[in-house]
């Protein structure tokens, strides 16, 4: 999982999408990582999702029914429990 950053000099990986990479699964995307330098055990991935973040985040923060018209989708995602996530689960499971 890779984090946010504006600040250039926190971020270790940039992110661009490739639109002709080939979708091997419902569960794959175009997203391409690099990573700008080696990354140490336990380090955080910074990256930068690009310019309109911010207005993506405060789509996802006022619009309360998210979770509920996604809820296939985020739970799909979630059985496939990449992450740990567990925790993200019950947050999840407390909203709705």
């Amino acid at each position: 999982m890779v984090n946010h950053s504006d600040d250039s000099k926190l971020q270790n990986c940039r992110l661009t999408f490739d639109k002709s990479l080939m979708v091997r699964s419902q569960h794959s995307g175009q997203v391409v990582y690099t990573f700008t330098r080696d990354i140490l055990p336990d380090e955080e991935l910074i990256g930068n999702y690009g310019p309109n973040i911010g207005e993506e985040v405060k789509k996802l923060s006022t619009n309360l029914g998210f979770v509920d018209e996604n809820k296939k989708e985020i739970d799909q995602f979630l059985q496939l429990n990449i992450y740990n996530m567990q925790t993200v689960v019950s947050i999840l499971n407390s909203i709705v």
